[in-house]
């Protein structure tokens, strides 16, 4: 793990420069955000989608909602962060300009950040009320195997946190042998975990106990390449993957 925080975290002095400056306990907006970049040529949410939307918009009818997609983005960062256009631009497959975006609205405007394939069940307001009640100013939940998801979290407005992961994509922004690692390690939930280890304030993180009272998780996993589904059958089937690898290396030994 010591290895993994040292090689995975360059730079690192400068995420810690934005999180040495005392946080002021500020409210969670009642702000849902959501992205959706369309893949199919159509700006038309599916109705797998569209339902799973629905559902947080009704557990949630006090709190605004924003969908955005990649025109909205893109007109965020023009209008207030210039300087990260190049940066988002160089990044080629979708799934990695969708990471960013949440990254940075979230920043930028605090709130609550789903997935687009989660279903509500209950409204998020007693997550908000839990959070402030504990004096936190982040939310996350933790996700298999190890770690924080960036799937399902909150903030309040300009967190240092938050400008942290932004200001950490650049030195993480690096090939991974395959894609899957490669979305992980250096914008996705490894990432994302990585930016928390190295945060010196965990007590403001209010790391949210039994997620699934409050979302159901449909994996649309429409990001995964073939690496990525390989990864998650073997993690699916944890006695199949360790058989495997005990007959392979007793086939060594005795050849």
């Amino acid at each position: 793990m010591s290895s993994y925080i040292n090689i995975y975290n360059t730079e690192c002095d400068r995420c810690r420069g934005a999180a040495t400056e005392s946080s002021q306990i500020a409210s969670f907006p009642r702000h849902i955000h959501q992205v959706y970049y369309p893949q199919d040529g159509s700006s038309e949410l599916p109705v797998r989608l569209q339902k799973t939307q629905r559902s947080c918009r009704v557990q949630n009818p006090d709190y605004a909602y924003t969908l955005w997609d990649e025109q909205r983005v893109l007109k965020l960062i023009n209008e207030d962060y210039p300087e990260l256009l190049n940066l988002y631009l160089s990044y080629e497959k979708w799934i990695w300009r969708v990471d960013m975006a949440r990254y940075l609205f979230i920043y930028h405007y605090g709130g609550f950040y789903l997935d687009m394939d989660m279903e509500c069940i209950q409204g998020l307001e007693a997550i908000r009320e839990g959070a402030e009640q504990n004096r936190s100013s982040v939310v996350v939940r933790m996700t298999d195997p190890v770690g924080f998801s960036n799937d399902f979290f909150a903030a309040t407005p300009r967190h240092p946190f938050m400008w942290s992961v932004v200001t950490a994509l650049p030195h993480a922004k690096r090939w991974f042998v395959f894609p899957y690692a490669t979305n992980m390690f250096s914008i996705g939930t490894m990432f994302f975990w990585g930016r928390y280890l190295n945060y010196p304030r965990k007590s403001e993180f209010y790391i949210l106990p039994h997620y699934r009272d409050y979302i159901v998780h449909y994996h649309d996993s429409s990001w995964h390449h073939w690496d990525g589904k390989v990864v998650w059958y073997f993690f699916n089937h944890a006695f199949l993957f360790w058989t495997l690898l005990a007959i392979i290396f007793i086939c060594i030994v005795v050849i």
